[in-house]
């Protein structure tokens, strides 16, 4: 069984939209994945121009990026998917289907080092003073609450989710910090990162200022992040933050994707699931369940009393 899943590894060329900025977090993972499986000499990367529907990610900065797990000479330009095997959304998936053999505290644990490597090249000029006056200490209390406006699918949060958020967050002793999207209304009590992150986006080394961002962040008390699925929480994830991913159920039987599950078994990422009748991202009143909040705290406040690497205690 083993040998089949490598041998299917190491046939799949990956394929990412210009546009999608998680999709490149993604394939980056699966390359470590290629390297661990010894077939990392056959791997392809091919960048299709997507429909621009959402904020671009350009060649440039996906090929810096990119470049620092795989040869430049390995990526390249395509019009169309072909018939490679393997698409944008699926390459999560193949990674742990892939190598789930070797045991899921070993990949997160090796995709996490290989992040944090890549994007201690990140040089991000007088980042840490613009941390130390927004964050004000470095006491391990902060948790990065990720911003999503209303999203196709329902996968954003809708200014009531994100108040209910920063309340509980709150009402544990934690300070909430503010990330990605900008909010209608800022809540009240809240530190606030989103213009850094915003302006780090916009470089041409975008994926290493970033990462960069999240990585100082850790340094400065940031013990944990929670949101609706987006690149940039997939992000942190990647880096070894462990994460709250809130995210809809995919039917009657109350199961995340098969997406948002492998995610969980190749980053530190805890899966919390709402019934899409429950909550509509898309109006700025809906609430999420209360479920939903009561286990987004119970994960933050075991994690609050965690030291070190993730990997020692991660269960």
């Amino acid at each position: 069984m083993a040998s089949n899943e490598m041998e299917d590894l190491s046939k799949t060329s990956a394929i990412v939209g210009t546009n999608e900025f998680g999709e490149v977090l993604h394939i980056a993972a699966w390359t470590i994945a290629k390297q661990l499986s010894d077939s990392y000499p056959d791997l392809v990367v091919k960048i299709i121009q997507a429909p621009a529907t959402e904020s671009k990610v350009t060649d440039t900065q996906i090929k810096n990026f990119l470049s620092n797990f795989i040869h430049p000479d390995k990526i390249f330009n395509d019009v169309s998917y072909g018939n490679d095997n393997l698409l944008p959304g699926a390459t999560t998936e193949t990674v742990f289907n892939a190598l789930g053999f070797m045991g899921s505290s070993f990949i997160r644990s090796e995709i996490s080092k290989k992040f944090i490597h890549v994007c201690n090249k990140g040089k991000f000029e007088g980042l840490e003073s613009k941390l130390s006056k927004e964050l004000q200490t470095k006491e391990r209390n902060k948790v990065l609450v990720w911003v999503r406006n209303n999203h196709d699918g329902g996968r954003g949060l809708s200014q009531a989710a994100l108040v209910q958020l920063v309340n509980a967050i709150t009402s544990q002793n934690l300070k909430p910090v503010l990330i990605g999207d900008r909010p209608a209304k800022m809540p009240k009590s809240v530190y606030s990162l989103i213009e850094l992150q915003r302006d780090a986006y916009k470089q041409a080394n975008s994926y290493l200022m970033q990462g960069a961002v999240l990585n100082a962040c850790k340094k400065m008390g940031v013990f944990a992040s929670v949101g609706m699925m987006s690149g940039g929480m997939d992000y942190g994830a990647f880096l070894g933050l462990p994460t709250v991913n809130i995210t809809k159920y995919t039917d009657k039987f109350s199961k995340v994707s098969a997406r948002m599950q492998a995610l969980a078994n190749v980053t530190y990422t805890k899966n919390v699931g709402f019934n899409p009748a429950s909550y509509n991202s898309g109006h700025p009143t809906s609430t999420l369940p209360d479920e939903v909040i009561s286990q987004v705290v119970k994960h933050l406040s075991a994690w609050k009393t965690k030291e070190g690497d993730p990997s020692l205690w991660w269960a």
